[in-house]
């Protein structure tokens, strides 16, 4: 899409490339789509998946939206080689749902990986991503 100038990735890998998104072999969908949308956030026992609503409780995000994403998220490999913008891949050292981000890059051409200290949740926070993602998109 000529729209797209440039494009920043954060907290996937090669799920993206190898099963077209999330990493269900660590979290199915129904369970995120569960863990989103219940009424009793206490019993949410999937670790992963707790996750998940913990960040959109974080940011005060709107739960049914990214369940209906999560529904919507394709289950299998996505065309990354027809990707043009420049594309940073912005990782956690200790994220489980990025694992191998460099399977990523080498299907969207150019695409270079950038890694911060974190997990999933932790690397929003981390000073170094936010100043990553910000001089990437400013250029």
């Amino acid at each position: 899409d000529p729209r797209i100038r440039r494009l920043a990735i954060g907290g996937v890998g090669a799920a993206v490339v190898e099963l077209g998104g999330i990493d269900t072999r660590l979290v199915d969908k129904p369970t995120i789509v569960d863990a989103l949308t219940t009424t009793d956030p206490d019993s949410v026992t999937d670790y992963t998946a707790a996750a998940f609503r913990t960040l959109v409780d974080a940011i005060e995000g709107d739960h049914r939206a990214l369940a209906a994403q999560t529904t919507a998220m394709r289950d299998s490999p996505i065309d990354l080689g027809s990707v043009t913008a420049p594309t940073l891949i912005l990782v956690g050292d200790e994220d489980q749902l990025a694992t191998r981000p460099e399977a990523l890059s080498k299907a969207i051409p150019g695409a270079a990986v950038q890694t911060v200290e974190g997990d999933h949740l932790g690397t929003l926070g981390d000073p170094a991503f936010v100043a990553a993602l910000t001089e990437f998109l400013n250029h």
